[in-house]
């Protein structure tokens, strides 16, 4: 996303000339070391954040298919803390390496599922080595 602004500084430095160009990032906010899962796990009904956790954990995991479990995933009330467009901070309700729905392919037993360094992630997540930023 490109935003237009103009700056305006308190005193003159011969180095910056009018109309002159800069890319600039804004960030409002940087957690290290967070437990993060992607966007699409988490879902939200009448204000309550959860997630959908697969208890009994599945033994493994499928490829791009997804996979398919013999027991519907149990819904999980999470905190939520910040996000971006990929990733949410989850500050309470699940653990790391609790393996979860991160989107469902069709139906309701076919999913797809990301377990341990993946949709918990925590540490070397958004933003560079161990942390998540905003």
């Amino acid at each position: 996303m490109s935003y237009t602004v103009k700056i305006g500084f308190d005193s003159q430095d011969e180095r910056i000339k009018s109309g002159m160009t800069a890319n600039a990032s804004i960030q409002t906010d940087v957690r290290q070391d967070v437990l993060a899962v992607p966007s699409s796990a988490v879902k939200t009904q009448n204000g309550v954040s959860y997630v959908q956790v697969f208890n009994p954990p599945l033994s493994e995991t499928g490829g791009a298919q997804g996979v398919v479990s013999n027991s519907a995933p149990r819904q999980v009330e999470v905190t939520v803390g910040i996000s971006d467009d990929t990733k949410v901070e989850i500050l309470s309700g699940i653990e790391e390496g609790q393996q979860i729905v991160t989107r469902t392919i069709s139906g309701t037993a076919t999913s797809n599922v990301t377990t341990n360094g993946g949709a918990t992630n925590r540490g070397g997540g958004l933003g560079g080595p161990g942390g998540i930023r905003f």
